[in-house]
This record gives C-alpha cells, sequence and structure tokens, in this order.
C-alpha cells in the first residue's frame, strides 16, 4: 500500500466504474498511458491483478470490489485532511519541476529561484524551459507549474491563472541610430532588420510578437528567429537589431538596451497577461494555491518598483 497515493486511488476507482482505461482517462483529463502505468503500479503495491479482461471491458476482482466500497469515504476524508490543514512550505519536501517559457524576462526566472530557495529549504526544484511535452506533462501534473504569457490555444483542461499585465514594446541597443529619431514611424521601422521571438512557447510561428506589436506590417522583416530573449538581447547589441521585448527586460544584465520611443501614430505596446498554467485537477491543491500567491507577490514589483 506505500506506493498507492491519492490520485492512484482516484484512477481506481473510476477504473471500477468505466471499466475502461480511455473513458478513465478522459474522465481524470490524464494520459491513457498514465492509467495503465498506475493500474500496473497499483497490481504490485496490492499484489492482486485489481482488474481482469473480459472482452474489451475491465472487470474488478473481488478485492476491487472491496476497495471500491472502502476507497470512496477514505480519499474523501483524506482530502479534507489536507484541504483543511494549513500549508507549510518550510515542511515542503521532495522534488518538483516548473516550466518557464524562454522568451520572457530571466529575471522572472531568477527571482522565482531565490523565493522559492529561501521558503522552502527541504524541497527542490527544477526550473527549465517549456518543452514539447509540456502540455501533456501539466495535464498529467509530472510538472508542477509553467509561466508563460496567454495562450488561448491550450486545452480547458489547463487552467491560465494571470499573475502580471506585460507590455511588449521594441528594443534596441544604446547606440542604434534609431535612437536619434525622435518619434519613429512605421515607415522608419522598415529600414531596419529584427530579431524574431514566439509570442509564447507554444507558437510555432515566431513572427507572431512583431505582428501583434507592429500591426502585422508585412514590410517589418526578421533576420534572425529565437525562441530565448537572452539571445535576442545579445544580438541586438553585437548586430544593432531590433527586438520585440517585455519592458521589464533591461535590468543590470541588458544594461545596453533602450526602448525605442515610436511616434503617436505607431502602436508603441502591446498589453498581453503573464500566466501561471497548471493542471484544472489541482485547481484546489494547497501547492498550486501556494505557488501562484507567491508568484503574484514576487512578480507584481517587477513591474510596479513602487510598490517595494
Amino acid at each position: 500500500m506505500e506506493n498507492l497515493d491519492l490520485r492512484s486511488m482516484r484512477i481506481l476507482l473510476d477504473l471500477y466504474h468505466t471499466h475502461n482505461t480511455y473513458q478513465t482517462a478522459e474522465n481524470m483529463q490524464v494520459s491513457q498511458s498514465l492509467v495503465s502505468r498506475t493500474l500496473a503500479k497499483s497490481r504490485q503495491a496490492l499484489n492482486d491483478p485489481l482488474f481482469v479482461c473480459q472482452g474489451k471491458q475491465l472487470c474488478p476482482t473481488q478485492l476491487m470490489h472491496a476497495l471500491a466500497i472502502e476507497l470512496p469515504v477514505f480519499t474523501a476524508r483524506l482530502n479534507d485532511i489536507v484541504m483543511q490543514s494549513a500549508f507549510n512550505p518550510a515542511k515542503l519536501s521532495g522534488h518538483y519541476q516548473l516550466f518557464v517559457g524562454a522568451q520572457l524576462p530571466p529575471k522572472i526566472s531568477t527571482a522565482l529561484a531565490e523565493r522559492l530557495s529561501t521558503l522552502t529549504p527541504n524541497a527542490s526544484w527544477t526550473i527549465t524551459d517549456w518543452q514539447s511535452q509540456a502540455i501533456e506533462n501539466l495535464i498529467n501534473q509530472q510538472v508542477t507549474l509553467g509561466i508563460d504569457y496567454i495562450n488561448h490555444d491550450l486545452p480547458s483542461v489547463i487552467t491560465q491563472d494571470r499573475i502580471a499585465n506585460d507590455k511588449l514594446v521594441i528594443w534596441a541597443d544604446k547606440q542604434h541610430p534609431i535612437h536619434n529619431v525622435p518619434h519613429v514611424t512605421m515607415e522608419q521601422l522598415t529600414q531596419y532588420e529584427f530579431i524574431s521571438l514566439p509570442l509564447n512557447a507554444s507558437d510555432k510561428h515566431n513572427s507572431n510578437r512583431l505582428e501583434h506589436t507592429l500591426d502585422s506590417q508585412p514590410s517589418i522583416t526578421a533576420q534572425i528567429h529565437t525562441d530565448s530573449v537572452a539571445l535576442a538581447a545579445q544580438i541586438a547589441h553585437n548586430q544593432s537589431l531590433l527586438f520585440v521585448g517585455s519592458q521589464i527586460l533591461s535590468d543590470d544584465h541588458h544594461p545596453s538596451l533602450k526602448i525605442v520611443k515610436l511616434a503617436d501614430s505607431c502602436c508603441s505596446s502591446f498589453d498581453i497577461a503573464l500566466t501561471c498554467a497548471y493542471s484544472a485537477n489541482q485547481a484546489k491543491d494547497p501547492l498550486i494555491i501556494w505557488l501562484t500567491t507567491i508568484l503574484k507577490e514576487m512578480i507584481s514589483p517587477l513591474y510596479n518598483p513602487s510598490t517595494t
């Protein structure tokens, strides 16, 4: 029983009613492979097949019938205890993984790492860029949480909680000749090359940031494409290219950058929500609630320094 966690119990109970791993995966909003792995782990932990195949259905064994009577009461009570107990980050242990979009300001990851190491001394964290399996990992709760600009294409089983409002602006090195122009027009922008960045981690067409900020001007061209804002900033410094990035990008790491001042006729900035994403099934999880709270507390001063 030591390897049978609360989520495994819930999956077994759902499987008891559906007799089908595919249907249970849909009900629990996880992958079918995760249901199969959970069943295999539970069989080993309880030393019982729990379900046997009869045609296209999984039929419960006597032990599973008995568990189906007792587990609902137990899981409900256990969930109440967990939800009612005060969450203490200092007592949090284990390893957790977070995704942070590479196109976000690096200071977000830095501040987050510092805050987590201070508040959760007994836990370990991996903070990495969004990966190709990010959405599936969030749904299956293999990754705790992801931070990115809002993505309207994410499935509804993933909750996106707004943690700040950002603005995308045009950046160039302080020595770039464009800064000699007091009010840059769209026509003048077309004379310079841009570095293209994706709007968010799932954006397959990384010209979208240019399109949104510059009103889809076809004459604006990108010479270099990257998903890393840190690399874009370095290239902009070395090669005098322009790029679209967060209003809070410039700091001690990018002292050479300066926001381009555009004419009133241009769209000088693009408002976008910075969000944290997690499985909708975890919306009431104490860890998720705590993480979203500290993210809002931590990130707000980055955008509003006067609040510190």
